[in-house]
């Protein structure tokens, strides 16, 4: 481990000193496939449960002034955009077609 001194790094600076990679960059293609490949496996999961409902809840009330941060939905929703998937539900409750479609986000360049 190298002698850092007195200094107190930030992660990506001490992996970088140490020339780890940064996997962890929610642009990725890896981080997005398993955003999806989540949304599919909550799509397939019992109506009851809370994670389902969560996701089907809409909050009620003001959101903040100023730009609003966008939702997980919402993210996952505009990679699913990019792709072109229009009829997302139904592709994910099909096992294999949603993981033909977790593969796809892997191998897009364009994402």
């Amino acid at each position: 481990m190298p002698n850092v001194g007195p200094y107190i790094y930030t992660t990506l600076a001490f992996l970088a000193l140490l020339g780890a990679p940064y996997i962890y960059d929610i642009s990725s293609p890896r981080v997005k496939a398993r955003r999806i490949k989540w949304l599919g496996h909550i799509q397939r999961m019992d109506r009851a449960r809370p994670t389902v409902k969560l996701l089907d809840w809409k909050p009620m009330g003001m959101r903040p002034v100023g730009r609003p941060r966008q939702r997980w939905q919402e993210v996952v929703m505009e990679d699913l955009k990019k792709l072109k998937i229009k009829n997302w539900k139904e592709t994910a409750k099909g096992r294999r077609t949603g993981k033909d479609l977790v593969e796809k986000e892997k191998t897009d360049k364009g994402l």
